[in-house]
């Protein structure tokens, strides 16, 4: 399994500046980053990545590394969930990945079921 990996940047990128310390998670990071989140509560991507980051005393994550691992995530708890899965029993992406998201759009998901899922997330 890979590890996580910081990286000292020189120039700015994914909303850091130079000398700032980007994490590149990995998918595991991601996963185990989820279920820290509030129940009920949205969480933004850049709040998210900030969340992941800090345990690792980066300042901040990469961007396409978080987006690439929240989409396989998605990919996968939707299919469990398709082949009757409980919700509690998936990682709780719906709080990070919402209606209208870069990456709830870029798959494709149905902003009702985002909404329901987080309507659930609650009780």
């Amino acid at each position: 399994m890979e590890d996580a990996t910081i990286h000292i940047l020189d120039r700015a990128k994914c909303g850091l500046v130079a000398g700032q310390r980007m994490l590149i998670p990995t998918l595991a990071d991601i996963e185990a980053a989820l279920p820290r989140l509030s129940l009920g509560a949205v969480t933004s991507e850049k709040a998210f990545r900030a969340l992941v980051a800090e345990p690792f005393g980066a300042d901040g994550c990469c961007t396409f590394a978080t987006n690439k691992a929240l989409r396989a995530i998605t990919e996968g708890a939707c299919a469990q969930l398709a082949a009757g899965v409980s919700e509690g029993d998936v990682p709780p992406f719906w709080r990070v990945v919402t209606a209208g998201s870069t990456i709830a759009k870029r798959l494709h998901l149905d902003e009702a079921f985002l909404s329901e899922l987080l309507h659930q997330d609650v009780r």
